[in-house]
């Protein structure tokens, strides 16, 4: 059952997401749909915040038809800026064939205008961890109270692959 939790975070901004929250002094705990999001104490007074994403296996065979969001729109007059990003694939028992590239976008935009891009993460067949920073597309724009999205832009993997992978972003909340 989805609740709705307003959470007072550290730097004093409060937000609201849709789903099971639990807090302790480790931080935060979120669950949407079948995603967790972990968001680090530290982290939040600095401004910085972390989120966590597992992709089940199932998700990833329909992640070009079904985009998964991994941060909620901040507002009006507030952008999203990803400041790093790492990804762990696990689970591996056979890569995936076609539609490898994984990768994150505002919701709105078009997927050429991607943010971050993750090349042939879904064809690799041994466990693997990989931290990155945003260069990957200098051209994009930030776009004004926007959710950010995780895709595969050219076609659904389908089932020809297994297992699961998990993406992190490091991200701060910018005025306009």
């Amino acid at each position: 059952m989805a609740t709705d939790r307003s959470i007072k975070q550290y730097n004093q901004t409060t937000t609201t997401e849709t789903g099971s929250a639990v807090a302790d002094k480790d931080g935060i705990l979120l669950q949407r749909g079948s995603g967790y999001f972990f968001i680090d104490p530290v982290d939040l007074r600095l401004g910085i915040q972390k989120v966590t994403l597992t992709i089940t296996e199932a998700e990833i065979e329909a992640l070009n038809t079904t985009e998964i969001e991994i941060i909620s729109a901040p507002g009006a007059g507030k952008y999203i800026q990803i400041l790093s990003h790492s990804y762990l694939v696990r689970e591996v028992g056979s890569a995936y064939t076609s539609n490898t590239n994984v990768r994150c976008k505002y919701s709105t935009d078009i997927d050429a205008n991607y943010l971050i891009t993750w090349n042939a993460i879904l064809a690799l067949t041994a466990k693997t961890i990989k931290d990155g920073d945003t260069s990957a597309n200098p051209a994009r724009e930030w776009i004004e109270d926007d959710a950010v999205n995780v895709f595969v832009p050219t076609g659904d993997p389908g089932a020809a692959g297994t297992g699961s992978i998990i993406i992190t972003l490091f991200y701060r909340i910018v005025d306009a």
